[in-house]
Parts: structure tokens; sequence; C-alpha cells
């Protein structure tokens, strides 16, 4: 019995450790479970920072990568530069050189120049004490004959603070600026003009003449029979205003200038010269002037007396050219040939001194320019009445002057003269008035040709000056191209001195002033008449006899039409002319064919050359906008397709012989030959 329970208790003991050791292996077992998932969260963890550590060291490389080809761009940039800089201080050394060894060829002129400058100095000083003894004496006698003025020169002066009552608005404008007197803007004004050129000198000191020679057809309104007592009591003209004469050159002086004009005539007698009467308007506008009583524009009546045929050019184109001096620098004369304001527009002038904006706008007052206007002229007439005077000296050049020397250089001079205040009145006018284009673009209508006013219904101030242009351009046109078809194929019919060396530009600047009109509606139906004439002489104008001399005015007449269609599309040269086409492309054929031949015979002929192409260019354009707009090809016609494509050869091989660029000859693709295909 005893036994057993020894082995029960030692089974049982067994038992208790086999449980332990059970217990023992299942703590061991989670142990081991947790050690493993700890092994793998930290194999995870070694993952992610291998791969980490991998994507740095790519990242490092690529960036290192890309530095060392920045710095190898760089670098080379860097020797380029260097290079260039190298070339650019060898080029600027050799400059050096040269303005160098210019600078001492300056400096021994310059030493030259200066001891004969003292030299003059000397002299000059010599003579000023001679000059200022006499001056003096003649002072004294000045003053001790005074000449009392006259009952005209009393003027009563203008009332600048009265507005204008003539328009319903009248136009204003603020004036902030200070204020300067009448008398020394006009005395800045005058000194310009004196110093700019002897013309007015020369107006101001004519030679004695009797006032028989006056013109009859002087303007009424400035008669000077209530000034005939200072005439006759006055022997110099500049005692009227004598602190005017300390301007004037001698009168020597003036007389040898007056002879050696390049416009003079000759013999000098043979043109009467302006009477001492219409000198005397002249001289009181300036006194006026230099008073303060007057404004710049009393000085244009005075000038316009002078436009008379009857006259020597050269007074005539003395008075011209102070004409277009005084348009330029006269802001109150400039202002006359603008487009008026709105009539909605009012701004008022501040006038007198501007200490503070209070006392700014306690003493400003409405004023109008209108009102210093000279007595003369009103202020809506003076525009008109220039450009009638112009026109008026046009129509008589045209008509009195001989067929023979109607083209003479005196001729011509004095329509350059005339054509340059024209330009300038007429690009001041064409400021800020609205073209057609904008007119169309608010909504109005493009003029049609039942539309348009008639020639003799047309009221407008540049109307005088359409037809003697246009007779001008016509003039030209037929003596070229009557000579080109009475001429003989062998030699020219007009030599080169056939026309002088500004009559061509004459024409042109005319056909210019021209196309500027023709922006006007009101202008168009005065061209109408003359353009089927033109064609017809244009065609005349190419034979291969013609004269070379108007191949510019051949191209201006062209950019007018050019610029009447564009402005126009309902008066399109190809809409009212239909055999104008015909003749364009005949033109085109025979320039073609002249200007081949020219190069072929004469490789030296290449300003004659650049004049054709650019006539050819001109006509090709032309044509280009009229198959764009009538959807003409020419591929029909053998001839014109022929003509083209060599004239598209012969372009492509001057380019790519000038080593031009691509786009070059897309341009000229583009714009003279595509459209007719």
């Amino acid at each position: 019995m005893s036994v057993s329970q020894q082995v029960q208790a030692e089974l049982q003991k067994l038992r208790d450790e086999i449980a332990r050791l059970r217990q023992d292996k299942g703590q061991s077992d989670s142990l081991v479970h947790l050690l493993q998932e700890q092994n793998q969260q930290f194999s995870e963890q070694i993952f992610d920072l291998t791969a980490q550590v991998v994507a740095v060291e790519a990242e490092a490389a690529f960036k290192c990568e890309q530095n060392e080809l920045s710095m190898q761009h760089q670098l080379k940039r860097l020797v380029s530069h260097t290079t260039f800089l190298q070339e650019e201080k060898k080029t600027a050394e050799r400059a050096r050189q040269a303005l160098e060894s210019q600078l001492k060829q300056f400096q021994t002129t310059a030493q030259l120049e200066q001891k004969r400058l003292e030299a003059g100095k000397r002299l000059l000083e010599t003579s000023k004490r001679k000059l200022e003894a006499e001056k003096f004496q003649m002072s004294q006698q000045l003053f001790s004959q005074p000449t009392p003025p006259s009952t005209a020169l009393k003027r009563p002066r203008v009332n600048t603070s009265t507005p204008s009552r003539a328009s319903g608005c009248a136009e204003k404008g603020f004036q902030t600026d200070p204020y300067v007197p009448l008398a020394v803007e006009n005395s800045d004004l005058i000194g310009k003009l004196l110093q700019s050129s002897s013309d007015l000198a020369s107006l101001l000191h004519p030679p004695a003449v009797s006032s028989s020679t006056v013109p009859a057809n002087v303007v009424p309104e400035f008669d000077v029979s209530e000034d005939r007592s200072i005439l006759n009591t006055t022997t110099d003209l500049s005692q009227l205003i004598p602190q005017f004469s300390q301007w004037m050159p001698p009168a020597s002086a003036i007389a040898s200038g007056a002879c050696n004009h390049p416009l003079a005539s000759k013999p000098a007698n043979s043109s009467p010269r302006p009477s001492k009467a219409i000198t005397f308007h002249l001289t009181r506008a300036v006194a006026s002037m230099l008073a303060g009583q007057e404004s710049s524009l009393a000085l244009v009546g005075p000038l316009l007396l002078h436009l008379q045929l009857d006259y020597d050019p050269s007074i005539v184109c003395s008075a011209l050219h102070l004409l277009y001096a005084l348009i330029q620098g006269s802001v109150r004369l400039r202002n006359r040939f603008r487009p008026p304001r709105h009539p909605t527009q009012r701004l008022c002038r501040i006038s007198g001194p501007t200490p503070g904006i209070t006392a700014t706008l306690t003493n400003a007052q409405v004023v109008d320019d209108s009102a210093s206007l000279s007595s003369e002229l009103a202020a809506q007439d003076l525009p008109r009445s220039i450009l009638h005077t112009l026109g008026k000296l046009l129509d008589d050049l045209a008509a009195k002057t001989d067929r023979s020397s109607f083209w003479s250089d005196m001729s011509m001079r004095v329509h350059t003269s005339i054509f340059s205040v024209v330009s300038c009145v007429v690009g001041m006018a064409s400021l800020g008035a609205p073209s057609p284009a904008q007119t169309s673009s608010r909504g109005d209508n493009v003029p049609l040709m039942h539309d348009l006013p008639k020639p003799d219904q047309v009221d407008w101030i540049f109307q005088p000056l359409v037809a003697p242009l246009c007779n001008l351009v016509t003039e030209f046109l037929s003596k070229v191209s009557t000579s080109g078809t009475n001429g003989s194929s062998s030699s020219l019919p007009l030599d080169n001195h056939a026309f002088p060396g500004n009559a061509v530009m004459v024409v042109v600047d005319g056909a210019n002033i021209l196309s500027h009109l023709a922006a006007q509606p009101q202008l168009l139906p005065l061209l109408q008449s003359h353009l089927s004439k033109w064609w017809t002489q244009l065609l005349a104008a190419t034979q291969p006899t013609a004269s070379a001399q108007g191949w510019a005015v051949h191209m201006a007449v062209l950019q007018l039409m050019q610029a009447i269609s564009t402005l126009y599309p309902s008066q399109s040269w190809y809409l009212h002319h239909p055999k104008a086409v015909d003749v364009l492309w005949e033109i085109v054929k025979r320039i073609w064919k002249f200007t081949q031949a020219s190069r072929a015979l004469d490789a030296d002929a290449s300003q004659a050359c650049a004049d054709h192409d650019q006539v050819l260019v001109v006509a090709l354009n032309m044509l280009a906008v009229e198959a764009l707009a009538s959807k003409r090809s020419i591929l029909g016609d053998v001839v014109k397709q022929h003509l083209v494509d060599e004239i598209r050869r012969t372009v492509k091989a001057k380019i790519e012989s000038c080593a031009r660029s691509e786009r070059q000859w897309e341009l000229v693709q583009r714009v003279l030959v595509r459209p007719f295909h």
C-alpha cells in the first residue's frame, strides 16, 4: 500500500513537472512569436532605409551630373564671351587709334583756326569801334527827327476777356501755365524769323518803286489810301519801329543779297517788286506785333499780298518761306488749321499769375482766342484765304506761264515753296480729323458714287488746290507720254535736260498731297474725272522710247489710286474703269521687259532697274488686291501665268544671290505672287 502511494506521489510529481514544463514551453513559444514579429518589423525598416539610401544616392548623382553639365555650358559661354570681348577690345583699340589721329588733326586745325579767329577778332574790334561811333551819330539824328504815328496805328485793343458769340458753344481751353505777354511772344517769333533766314529783312527793305506797280488784284481789305501821308513823309520804313531797326542788317547787305538770290530775275527790272504801300502793311503788322497790339495772325495778310505772279520769283519764294516758318513757329496760327473740337466740349482758360489753387480758380476768366485775331482777316476765313491764294497762284503759274518755261528751274522752285506750305497745312488739318474708315466703323455708310457731292457743290477749304495739282500731274504725264509715242526706238526723245532736277520731285509731292486730300469724301469727285485720263497716260508713258525720268511719278500716281481703293472700296479703280486691269497688266509686261533688257545690256544700270522694280511692285500689289476682291485667277491665261512665274523665279534667284532669309521669300510669295493663284 505504501509502495503504491509512493508511486502515485512520484507520478503526481511527474505530472506537475510536465505541467510546469508545458507552461514554460507556452511562455517560450509566445516569446519566440514576439521576437519573430519584432524581427520582421526591423527587417521592413531596414529595407525602407536601404531604399531611401539608394534614392538619395541616385538623386545626388543626378544633381552632380546636372551641375557638371551646367558648369561646362557656363564655361563654354564664358570662353565665347571672353573671345568676343577680346575682339571688341581689338576693334576699340583700332578705333581709338583712328580717333587719336583724327584728334591730332583737329587740334592742328583748331590751332590754325584759333589764330585766324584771333586775327579776325582784332579786325572786328577795330570795326566795332568805328560802327559804335557811327551808331551814336545815327541815333542822335533818329531821335532828333521824330515821326508822329498814323491814325491807322492807333487801333483800339481787342477785349480778350469777352468770349466770341459767333457759335452756340465757343471752343475754350484751360491755361494753367504762366502768363506770357503777347509782345514777348511776338518778339520771340520775329527773332526766330530773322535768325532763320533773310527773307523777312528783304521784304521789309525793298528798293524804292512807285505805287503804280501795285497789282490790280490786291485784296480790298488791305487798302492803304489812309496811310499815304506816312508813306510820303517817311524815307526809311524802319523808322516806324525803332526798336526793330537794331535787328535789321545794313541796306547794302540786303540789296546785295536780293541781287544774288537764286530766283532773282535777270535783269533786275524785268519783274516788278511790291510797292511801298504793300511793304508798309508788312512793316505795320510787325510793329503792331512788337507793341503787343496784334498776334502773329496779323502777319498772314501782308504775306499773302506778296503772292502775286507779277512779282519777282524771289519775292514770292521769300513770302512763301516766311509763311511756312510762321505756321511752324506760331501756335496760334497752327490752331486755325486743326479740326474744331466737338461742340459740347467747353473748357476755360486761366489767365494771369497762378500762386495757388484758390487764387487760380478765383481769377479764372473765359477767353476766346478769336478776339486776338487781326481786324483785316476773320478767324474762320484765315485758312480759306491762305489756301485760296495758294490755289490761285498755282492756277496763274499754269495759265500765264509759257509752256517752254513752265518746267524751268525757277518755276519748280516756286512750286516747291508752295507745296511746302500746302503739305504743312494738309498735315495739320488731317490731324485729328476722322478718316472714312473710322467713319464707317462708327456705323456710317462708306460714301458711294451716287452719294458723293457733285464737283460744283463742294465747299471746302482745300477745293482750290485739287484742280491745279491734278493738272500738274496730267501735264507731266502728257509730256512724258507724248514724247514716248513720238520718239524713235533708237534713242530717248527727252534728254536729261528735259526736266530740271527738282521737277520730278515737285510732281511726286503734288501726287502725295492728293493722296492725303483723297481722305476727304468731299474732294473725291474732283479726282474722279482725272483717273481715266491718267490710266491712258500711264500706259503711253511706259513705251520703250518714253523718258526714264517719270518712274517716281508713275509710282506716286499708282499709290494714289491704291489709296482711293483702300479708303473707298466702292470707288476702286478696277470697278469704275473696266479697262484699268488690262492696262495695268500691260504696264507690268512693258516694265518687266524693259527691266530685263536694261539688265542684259548694261550691268551698271542698278538705279534705273531699282526704280522700275518699285513701280513693278506697286502694280503687282494692286493687281493682287484686284484678284482677291474679284476672286479672279490667272491660271487660264497662259501669258499672264508665264509672266508671274518668270517674275517669281527672277525674284527668288535675286534673293538667293543676296543671301536673304527664307522668310523674305515667303513674304514675296504672299504679297506678289500667291494672290494670283
